[in-house]
């Protein structure tokens, strides 16, 4: 990704499972030295639902994990 006076600004990347999902999200700094700013991880359940997401700042060093319920009906 690049500024509108194309300096660069940052890079997105993404890790997918064999189902398409995407388990992990890396953003990083404009810096060139790409330095990790915010890391995400997911886990899914067969129905490929998120079940759980992780987050963590490496610049304010804040983690996050949420756990997400889902209930199934027939």
């Amino acid at each position: 990704m690049t500024y509108r006076d194309n300096e660069y600004c940052c890079t997105d990347f993404y890790n997918h499972d064999q189902k398409g999902n995407t388990t992990e999200r890396t953003f990083t700094n404009h810096l060139k030295n790409h330095k990790e700013v915010t890391t995400y991880k997911y886990e899914f359940d067969n129905l490929q639902n998120v079940t759980y997401e992780f987050s963590s700042n490496n610049i304010s060093g804040k983690e996050y994990e949420t756990y997400y319920e889902i209930e199934y009906f027939e």
